[in-house]
């Protein structure tokens, strides 16, 4: 496959996926999640990884780590940086590995981008028995706007519908939860004016660094709360999702 992102985007990117608020508190909730189903034995799938920023972050956690993404431009770059970690060209709708081949599988802010059943029976094909399934994906169809569109989705989710696909596939639903609450009010006003003002966008993109660090404290706060409280809203759903160990579970 050809490079069709230039270096600069890529980094741009990157560095985006390691500072941005938004970012910063769904990788809190994620290592909460992970904290929680303890000691993973065998690879870590991120499927449909991208620039690899969460490839290198699941290798910091002490967990091994395996990137896999359709498009070589990340993992390039990627690769140039961290030659060690596995990573590996090909579709999350069929995946290069064999059956129950991973102790878990993150699709993070990916499986919008699929044909959604497909990639969710892959996804279950290759854990092994009790294996878990991490995702995150856009919640609320009401919401799509101009970044939708940019970011090349092809749906958002209500809790109903991501729930029936997981159902579907065979998975156990564990545990689910919406991001961010605090902002949502701020994420449905940005949509809504975009649809007016497009350069709103650039502005929940590129926040600065001072509001970024407000929004950030904000979102972490949120996230530890989170470990008590249900929040009824938000634009993003977690859900933390297991194969089960038998068919007669």
């Amino acid at each position: 496959f050809r490079s069709i992102f230039p270096p600069e985007r890529l980094q741009r990117i990157a560095r985006m996926e390691a500072e941005h608020f938004w970012f910063v508190g769904r990788r809190m909730g994620i290592a909460r999640w992970l904290r929680a189903v303890g000691p993973l034995d065998g690879w870590v799938l991120d499927a449909g990884c991208g620039t690899g920023a969460h490839v290198q972050w699941l290798a910091r956690q002490g967990l091994r780590p395996l990137g896999l993404d359709l498009l070589a431009d990340g993992l390039r770059g990627l690769r140039a940086q961290e030659p060690v970690l596995p990573l590996i060209q090909g579709s999350a709708e069929r995946m290069p590995f064999r059956d129950g081949a991973m102790a878990m599988v993150l699709f993070l802010d990916v499986l919008e981008h699929l044909d959604d059943r497909t990639g969710l029976r892959e996804a279950f094909r290759v854990l092994s028995p009790g294996g878990w399934l991490l995702l995150s994906a856009p919640a609320m169809p009401w919401l799509w706007s101009a970044r939708d569109v940019a970011a090349g989705h092809r749906r958002r989710y209500t809790h109903r519908t991501l729930e029936a696909r997981l159902r579907e596939a065979g998975f156990q639903i564990v545990h689910w939860q919406r991001y961010p609450f605090f902002l949502f009010p701020w994420i449905v006003a940005t949509r809504i004016l975009s649809r007016i003002y497009p350069a709103v966008l650039e502005r929940e993109e590129r926040p600065g660094r001072i509001l970024n660090a407000w929004l950030t404290a904000l979102v972490q706060m949120e996230v530890t709360l989170g470990r008590w409280i249900r929040w009824p809203l938000g634009s993003t759903l977690l859900v933390l999702a297991r194969k089960p160990i038998s068919l007669m579970e």
